[in-house]
């Protein structure tokens, strides 16, 4: 997997993860991780991803699926 996939990836599970616990910090990082060290990808604020992978609140998976009529 290349490694842009794979810090889209891990910045999304952490998002997912973090968006449902309160007492994560808000804070999604990313590290890369090599045998010759690590280094910070990037840190994102979980309220920006949120807007940023759901701008439309109905397609985010926490609101259920509507009842039919």
């Amino acid at each position: 997997m290349p490694v842009d996939a794979a810090v889209e990836l891990g910045r999304r599970a952490i998002y997912h993860a973090a968006f449902r616990d309160c007492a994560s910090g808000g804070t999604v990082s990313v590290y890369h991780v090599t045998e010759d060290g690590w280094t910070k990808v990037r840190g994102d604020d979980v309220t920006e991803l949120h807007y940023k992978y759901y701008p439309d609140a109905a397609m985010h998976p926490s609101t259920g699926t509507p009842l039919l009529s």
